[in-house]
């Protein structure tokens, strides 16, 4: 566990409420040790708002793999995210282009659906198809 990690990334979101976190991506992964954390393209905000003419990019900030591995499980029964995989915080810098814009959460700030375990995400599935 990375508490000290996981608090200053939180601290830097927290300090500026923005919609766009663009900006912050360099002063996140610069702080060590490195979290693991889930990106992924969020198709449905993709193009318009604060990501017009760009693609939007979903981050979720993570304390441990077991979170990022929910995270990422979860996200995959989400129609509207793609791309999705698993990096470190420190590798979010080579994420940057002129064309995205990125969302960054911590895990503890995401809803339920997020953070479901496997077994309820089963569960789910199998009401879905009812």
């Amino acid at each position: 566990m990375n508490a000290s990690s996981y608090q200053k990334i939180k601290s830097l979101l927290d300090s500026r409420d923005l919609p766009d976190h663009t900006g912050l991506i360099p002063d996140i992964a610069n702080v060590t040790p490195a979290l693991p954390c889930v990106i992924m393209k969020d198709r449905c905000m993709s193009g318009w708002g604060y990501a017009k003419g760009k693609m939007a990019l979903y981050v979720v900030i993570c304390d441990d793999m077991g979170e990022a591995e929910t995270i990422y499980r979860n996200a995959n029964l989400r129609g509207e995210m793609s791309r999705i995989r698993i990096i470190g915080s420190d590798q979010l810098k080579s994420e940057i282009g002129p064309r995205h814009q990125f969302t960054v959460k911590m895990f503890d700030d995401m809803g339920g659906k997020w953070k479901a375990p496997e077994s309820d995400t089963d569960t789910d599935q199998d009401q879905d198809q009812d």
